[in-house]
C-alpha cells in the first residue's frame, strides 16, 4: 500500500475527491467539483485584476481538493484543518507536486482568523465550516470574525449550512445565511449544491468590499450605494445595490423581500430592452443579466456623466431647454415604437460627459402609457419633471411628488408651452406634440401668465395640496422613525431571545449528553448487579456444597467420636478385667524377654559392626587387596550395594543422614497415622498407650 493510499485509509471520513488520484475518490461524500467551477472563475477574474497569482487561505481545508486545485493554477495555498488525518492526506499530497507552493497546518479556525494580517491574503475559502463556529460561538460573534476578515481580504467564498437542516447545528444559524456577510460590500449568490447530510441546499456566495463578480465578470468597486439616487432615502429598504467600476454598472436587487416582485419585473424588464433596444435609440450595451431564487443582477456598459438631480442639487449653471428637449426626442422616439418610461424623474435622468441629456432606468420602459406613482398620466408626471427641471427646485417623492401639475406656476416661456398642452384634448396629448411645441416656442417667452379665476383656484388647490402633502411626510417622517426605534427594540429583543434560545438549546443538549451518559452508567450498574447476583447465587449454592460437606464432616466426626468413646470404655473395661490382672506375668516376662533379646541382638550388631569397620578400613589402606575384594564383590551385588550403605552410614564415605527408626519395630504398620484419627480418636490412643506402659510398670 503506497503512503498515500495508507493516508486515505485512515481518514474518518472521506469527504472531497482526492487530488490527482481519480481512483482513491470513489464514495467521496461530496463531488465537489461543481463548486470548483464558481471558485476557479472567480480566481482567475480577481488574479485579473490584481495582475498576479492570488495568496489564497483555504479554512476547512478537508483533504485538500480546492487548496491544490488552485496551487495548479498558481496560487500560493494554505489551507487550515482541525483534523489531523486531513492535514497529513494533504501533506502527503503536496510532496507528489513540489512545484506547488502551499502549505497545510493543523489548528482552529477561529484562532487562526485572529491572526490574519491585511493584505496577507488575496482570496479566502470558507466551505461548509463556519456552522459549527455559529454553534459553538454565537452568529453574533461569527458575523463580526467574517467583517473583520473581509477588511483585510479582497474576496471571500463561503458556503452555509441553514437554519432549517435538520442535524443538531440547525437551530444556532440564522434564519437568512446572508446575516453572516450582508455588510460586505458587494454580495451573490452564486449556486446551491446538495450536502451527504440532508435533503437541503447550502447556498454558495462571493462576498467583498473591493470587486464585483457576476457570472464570469468582475472588476474592482469604484463606488456603491443601496440608492438610486440622493431622494432614494431608503426607498427600497436595501433591497438594491448599485455599482460603479472602470468599464460596468452593475445592479443586484433582491427579489425574495417585500419589493421583490418589482425588483426582478423591472431587472428583467431592462435587461430584454438593452438585448433588443428599438431602433434609433441609444442604451449602454448589455453584458449579462440572471437570477436565481433571492436576487437579480444585471452588468451593463457604464455611462460617463451623472445624474441631473445631482446637478440640480449643486444649482450649477444648466441649458434647462437643452434637457428638455434631449429628453423629449428619446420620449418621442419610445412612443412611436409602441415603448413608455413609468419613471420619468431627474434621477433618472443622466448628463453624459457631453452633457447631453439621457435617460437611463430602462427597466421603467414598458407598453404601457401610465406613469408608476401619482399622478399616473404620463403627461402630468412630465409636467411635474418639467416644474423641477426649469425651477432647479426638487421636492422628496414621499409620500407623493410634489403637487405641481398646473403649468401657471411655471416661468415663461415655459407656461405658455405647458398652457398650449391644456389647451389640446387628452387624446391629443403625445410626447411628440411637446416636443414640437417646445422647439417652436421662442427662447424668450412671452409675457406672464395673467392670474383669472381658474389660475388662482388651481394655485390654491395646489398649495393646499402641497402643505397637506408636506405635513403628511412629516408625521409618515416620524412614524418611520418611531417605526424604527421599535423595530430596533424588537431586533435587540429577537436576538436576545436567539441568546437565550441557543444557551437552552445547549444547556437541553448538556442535559440530554448527562441523561445520556446516565442512562449508559445505569446500564453498566444493572449489568455489573446482574453479574454480583450470579456470583451471588453461584457463591449461595457452593456455600449450600460446602456446607453440606460441613454436616458430613461433622455427622463423621460424631461417628468417629461414638467409636473413639466405644474404644475408650472397651480399654478400660479391659483394663479392670480380671484376665488383664491375671496375665500381668505373661506380659511382663514376653515384654522383659523381649528387651533382653533386643539387647543381645545389639550388642552381637556393634561387635559385627566393629569388626568390619575395621576390616573395611584396612582394606581401603591396601589397594591390592580392596580391587581383589571388590571384583569379588561385584559377584553379589545385593551384598555390595548392603555394605556400600553400610560404609556410608559409619562414615567410611560420603556423609548421609540415617533414618529415623521406631521404638516399637511393626507399630507404624498396625496402628493408623495421627492425621486419619479425630481428635478424639488420637487422645484415647494415647490414654491407651499410657495406660500399657503404667501397667507395663507396675
Amino acid at each position: 500500500m503506497s503512503t498515500i493510499e495508507s493516508r486515505v485509509a485512515d481518514l474518518p471520513e472521506l469527504y472531497q475527491p482526492i487530488f490527482g488520484h481519480p481512483e482513491l475518490s470513489e464514495g467521496s461524500s461530496r463531488t465537489s467539483h461543481d463548486r470548483l467551477v464558481h471558485i476557479t472563475s472567480i480566481y482567475k477574474v480577481v488574479e485579473k485584476i490584481q495582475e498576479r497569482p492570488l495568496k489564497v487561505l483555504d479554512l476547512g481545508c478537508a483533504q485538500g481538493f480546492f487548496s491544490l486545485n488552485l496551487a495548479a493554477l498558481g496560487a500560493s495555498v494554505h489551507g487550515i484543518d482541525y483534523l489531523e488525518q486531513n492535514v497529513e492526506v494533504c501533506r502527503t499530497l503536496l510532496a507528489e507536486h513540489p512545484e506547488f507552493k502551499a502549505q497545510f497546518t493543523f489548528g482552529k479556525v477561529e484562532e487562526f482568523l485572529e491572526s490574519v494580517e491585511p493584505g496577507q491574503y488575496d482570496l479566502v475559502l470558507g466551505l461548509s465550516v463556519f456552522h459549527h463556529l455559529v454553534y459553538d460561538l454565537g452568529k453574533e460573534r461569527i458575523k463580526a470574525v467574517i467583517e473583520q476578515l473581509l477588511h483585510k481580504i479582497t474576496v471571500f467564498i463561503g458556503e452555509f449550512a441553514l437554519a432549517e437542516e435538520p442535524l443538531y447545528w440547525g437551530p444556532a444559524q440564522p434564519q437568512d445565511p446572508r446575516y453572516l456577510i450582508g455588510n460586505s460590500a458587494f454580495l451573490h449568490e452564486l449556486s446551491r449544491h446538495p450536502t451527504h447530510l440532508a435533503d437541503i441546499q447550502r447556498p454558495l456566495y462571493v462576498a467583498s468590499n473591493q470587486i464585483w463578480y457576476l457570472d464570469g465578470i468582475g472588476q474592482r468597486i469604484l463606488s456603491w450605494t443601496p440608492d438610486s439616487h440622493a431622494l432614494a432615502d431608503g426607498a427600497h429598504q436595501g433591497a438594491r445595490r448599485y455599482y460603479t467600476s472602470d468599464d460596468y454598472f452593475v445592479k443586484v436587487f433582491r427579489i425574495d423581500g417585500m419589493f421583490g416582485p418589482r425588483n426582478q419585473k423591472e431587472l428583467a424588464q431592462e435587461a430584454e430592452f438593452l438585448r433588443h433596444p428599438p431602433a434609433g435609440f441609444d442604451t449602454p450595451r448589455h453584458f449579462t443579466s440572471g437570477g436565481n431564487d433571492a436576487e437579480s443582477w444585471l452588468v451593463t456598459e457604464r455611462i460617463e456623466g451623472e445624474l441631473l438631480l445631482d446637478v440640480i442639487a449643486r444649482a450649477e449653471p444648466l441649458d434647462k431647454r437643452a434637457v428638455l428637449l434631449d429628453v423629449l426626442r428619446q420620449l418621442a422616439a419610445l412612443e412611436q415604437q409602441g415603448f413608455y418610461h413609468d419613471d420619468v424623474r431627474v434621477w433618472n435622468v443622466m448628463l453624459d460627459s457631453g452633457r447631453k441629456a439621457r435617460l437611463i432606468d430602462f427597466g421603467s420602459i414598458g407598453n404601457q402609457p401610465e406613469d408608476c406613482v401619482w399622478p399616473h398620466n404620463l403627461y402630468l408626471s412630465f409636467m411635474i419633471f418639467v416644474k423641477e427641471v426649469v425651477t432647479g427646485v426638487v421636492d422628496k417623492p414621499t409620500p407623493l411628488r410634489e403637487i405641481a401639475i398646473s403649468p401657471f406656476n411655471l416661468p415663461q416661456p415655459y407656461a405658455d408651452w405647458m398652457n398650449g398642452l391644456w389647451t389640446q384634448p387628452v387624446s391629443a396629448w403625445s410626447f411628440q406634440l411637446l416636443l414640437d411645441s417646445l422647439e417652436a416656442a421662442t427662447a424668450g417667452g412671452g409675457e406672464p401668465v395673467q392670474e383669472t379665476s381658474t389660475v388662482l383656484w388651481m394655485s390654491s388647490i395646489e398649495s393646499a395640496l402641497q402643505a397637506i402633502k408636506k405635513h403628511l411626510h412629516h408625521v409618515e417622517s416620524e412614524e418611520i422613525a418611531t417605526r424604527s426605534a421599535i423595530d430596533a427594540r424588537l431586533k435587540a429583543l429577537d436576538e436576545k431571545g436567539d441568546r437565550m434560545a441557543l444557551i437552552y438549546e445547549r444547556h437541553l443538549a448538556e442535559l440530554e449528553r448527562d441523561r445520556s451518559e446516565l442512562t449508559a452508567q445505569l446500564n453498566d450498574y444493572t449489568q455489573a448487579n446482574r453479574t454480583l447476583e450470579e456470583q451471588l447465587r453461584s457463591f449461595q449454592a457452593s456455600s449450600d456444597h460446602w456446607h453440606q460437606r460441613a454436616i458430613e464432616n461433622e455427622a463423621r466426626a460424631a461417628t468417629s467420636e461414638a467409636r473413639a468413646s466405644n474404644s475408650e470404655q472397651r480399654v478400660q473395661a479391659l483394663l479392670s478385667s480380671t484376665s488383664w490382672f491375671m496375665t500381668k506375668p505373661m506380659r511382663v516376662a514376653v515384654v522383659q524377654g523381649s528387651r533382653v533379646t533386643r539387647q543381645l541382638l545389639a550388642a552381637g550388631k556393634a561387635t559385627v559392626r566393629k569388626s568390619l569397620v575395621v576390616a573395611i578400613r584396612k582394606a581401603a589402606a591396601r589397594p591390592e587387596a580392596k580391587r581383589q575384594i571388590v571384583k569379588l564383590l561385584n559377584h553379589y551385588p545385593s551384598l555390595a550395594a548392603r555394605l556400600r550403605q553400610f560404609a556410608r552410614n559409619q562414615g567410611l564415605t560420603v556423609a548421609a543422614s540415617r533414618p529415623a527408626g521406631s521404638a516399637m519395630p511393626g507399630m507404624a504398620q498396625a496402628i493408623p497415622g495421627d492425621d486419619a484419627l479425630s481428635s478424639r480418636a488420637h487422645d484415647v490412643l494415647q490414654k491407651f498407650e499410657k495406660a500399657i506402659k503404667t501397667k507395663d510398670v507396675h
